[in-house]
């Protein structure tokens, strides 16, 4: 959102493709994500993956069409934004946080009780320990969603080379991509917000 909202013209390259490929979409912008805004955090992935085939075809555009540095700065973010292991993270936060969006709305209400809070938070826990406890199943919804993403994107179910010794990501033994992706992104995604919250 940023990249496209630095500029105008930017901006028109994006608003035609969503023009060109979401003709009944009322959406003509990407939201920005906010750092400290659950609920933004939610609605900002949900709009991205919506418009996903519209960004891809605004940063091609500009790449083909605008200057050095503006061409060189969108062939980065499409290079980063069509790898599976980018579609894995995507997928698996907009799962997560779309359980926690409403919790995150409860608690900006004023006046609100803070048994009721407490009861709420408990629940987001119990649901996310659920979904921990059934993340095989779970995932199988969020892999096909990463794998249509990546059908738009025209790359296909990938891991990363795995070796003796890792150090710097997830090495993890894994079959498919599925089971990797679930294994080294969606779990510990789903730990990570069962223990913040």
């Amino acid at each position: 959102a940023v990249f496209f909202g630095e500029s105008a013209k930017r901006m028109k390259f994006l608003e035609d493709a969503i023009h060109e490929t979401h003709e009944e979409s009322r959406r003509l912008r990407l939201k920005k994500h906010c750092q400290t805004r659950w609920v933004e955090q939610a609605d900002a992935l949900a709009i991205f993956t919506e418009l996903y085939d519209s960004v891809l075809q605004a940063l091609e555009l500009i790449t083909q069409s605008c200057d050095g540095n503006t061409s060189s700065s969108a062939s980065v973010l499409l290079t980063a934004i069509t790898q599976f292991a980018f579609l894995a993270a995507l997928s698996s936060a907009e799962f997560v946080l779309n359980y926690t969006k409403p919790l995150s709305v409860l608690l900006q209400k004023s006046g609100l009780d803070l048994c009721v809070a407490l009861r709420e938070v408990t629940i987001i826990q119990e649901t996310l320990n659920d979904v921990r406890l059934s993340a095989d199943e779970r995932f199988a919804d969020v892999y096909a969603n990463i794998v249509r993403l990546g059908t738009v994107a025209g790359i296909e179910p990938s891991t990363p080379r795995v070796c003796g010794k890792q150090t710097h990501r997830s090495n993890v033994p894994a079959r498919t991509a599925e089971s990797y992706y679930r294994t080294s992104v969606f779990l510990p995604f789903v730990d990570c917000m069962i223990q913040g919250s």
